[in-house]
């Protein structure tokens, strides 16, 4: 009859590699999974806009996804993370370089009269909704 620390020893031994096996299908899962976020898409949608910017600007940002929100502020850090070296700013009118404010659209909208409602003049559509805007008067 075994011992009862035996038993425990072989119980902690069980539960341990359970553990593990738990801990391995978690971690493969998320591997094939990817990029959830789609970090990546984000950066090739935006980086026909962000080659048209020059290389050390600070641009503003307009979009029509809340910065208040996990959607929004992701669109925007994802934003942020393309344009690099260059550097964005949360608020459309801050961007005191140029006067370049990047437009990232979740819902087709009509960019020109969106931007001159915000002192804005449309430079040039990307498509799929990403634009570019010029401050008025720069």
């Amino acid at each position: 009859m075994p011992t009862r620390t035996a038993v425990v020893s072989a119980a902690i031994v069980i539960l341990a590699a359970a553990g593990l096996l738990n801990l391995y299908q978690v971690v493969d899962a998320q591997a094939r999974q990817g990029d959830p976020y789609q970090i990546d898409a984000q950066i090739a949608r935006l980086q026909p806009a962000v080659a048209a910017l020059p290389p050390r600007v600070q641009a503003g940002y307009v979009s029509d996804m809340d910065l208040a929100t996990a959607r929004g502020l992701l669109a925007f850090n994802a934003a942020r993370y393309a344009m690099a070296p260059r550097l964005l700013t949360r608020d459309a009118t801050a961007a005191a370089d140029a006067g370049w404010v990047l437009g990232n659209f979740s819902q087709p909208v009509d960019y020109g009269a969106l931007g001159t409602q915000r002192g804005l003049t449309l430079a040039q559509d990307f498509g799929n909704g990403v634009v570019l805007y010029r401050r008025v008067g720069k």
